[in-house]
């Protein structure tokens, strides 16, 4: 019985995530380009977005499980390192635009670029042979942690652009403090 639940906790998590990029892929694809009626109902097209999403991330997971030669880590260990490394970048801009919107936007597209070279050193300099000239860069972080180290680098260049910012040696953003802005704490 507590396995039953186990798996329907599971489900229900993954069908939810399913069906809501669906309905994102829906309104963001398909409504917007659609001109006029279109020769399927909508939910036609939601049960064929969802259908697509389920035999991708099957196949994704098998190849994942399969392309994983050490069977020490397991497939679990992998996602969450390739979610954390996908994500950092993404986390640390919505944290910049809610902690800090007088940043222009140029500001943090460079922050944003900046978290690249943190990803790939992260990501890429493990495991390197004792001869190789790299070897005194190895990361050191658990590969967990990548995606957090790029949040930090990505929010360290931010703040020093923002040092300039309040120096008045950089202009703010001019939409902040605006009411079509995004919200300032005060």
């Amino acid at each position: 019985l507590v396995i039953a639940a186990i798996m329907a906790a599971a489900m229900s998590t993954i069908d939810s995530s399913m069906n809501s990029c669906s309905m994102v892929a829906l309104a963001d694809l398909v409504l917007r380009w659609r001109r006029g009626p279109g020769w399927l109902p909508d939910i036609v097209i939601l049960r064929l977005f969802t259908a697509t999403l389920g035999i991708l991330g099957t196949g994704v997971s098998a190849w994942l499980y399969l392309s994983q030669g050490d069977a020490s880590r397991t497939v679990m260990d992998v996602w969450w390192q390739y979610a954390g490394t996908a994500g950092g970048g993404l986390f640390g801009l919505f944290l910049l635009a809610w902690w800090a919107p007088r940043l222009p936007a140029w500001g943090a597209a460079l922050a944003v670029i900046a978290t690249v070279p943190v990803l790939a050193w992260g990501t890429f300099a493990r495991k390197l042979s004792a001869d190789s000239p790299w070897k005194p860069w190895e990361c050191p972080l658990h590969p967990n942690l990548v995606g957090i180290a790029g949040t930090l680098a990505m929010l360290a260049l931010a703040g020093i652009i923002l040092l300039g910012v309040r120096a008045g040696f950089v202009a703010a953003n001019p939409r902040a403090g605006r009411e079509d802005g995004p919200p300032t704490v005060t």
